[in-house]
């Protein structure tokens, strides 16, 4: 399988939309964080696959190979993308620690992850 390296050229935070279409396999030095609000997604990370649904999070770490091999018609969401950069203390850490489960529920997490996306996905909205 080829996998396709995709190059961070510039210290940046990338915000929008989640894919709406399936992706092939690649990887690259960012953080991706994905939130799915609705619809829903399959991807592939390091060889497992995921089934992501509504209010579930994805992060996926520098150097780990992910596609998305489908995507719902009403997929909607959040993408997130941190530079090696913008995250420079922790990028090595980031680099030799990948998550055994990289999926969470938003309903798990603390509750001011909550507040947290939405001033994301307002910052989102002005991009656009």
């Amino acid at each position: 399988m080829a996998v396709l390296v995709e190059p961070i050229k510039e210290k940046r935070l990338r915000l929008g939309t989640v894919c709406t279409s399936p992706y092939p396999a690649h990887m690259h030095e960012a953080v991706e964080i994905i939130i799915l609000r609705k619809g829903h997604m399959s991807m592939t990370v390091n060889g497992a696959p995921f089934t992501m649904e509504p209010n579930m999070i994805m992060v996926i770490f520098p150097g780990m190979i992910h596609s998305y091999e489908s995507v719902s018609e009403d997929a909607e969401g959040l993408f997130v993308g941190l530079s090696p950069g913008l995250i420079d203390e922790f990028h090595q850490t980031l680099i030799t620690f990948w998550p055994v489960f990289p999926l969470l529920n938003i309903c798990e997490c603390p509750e001011e992850t909550e507040s947290a996306i939405h001033h994301l996905e307002g910052y989102a909205k002005q991009d656009e």
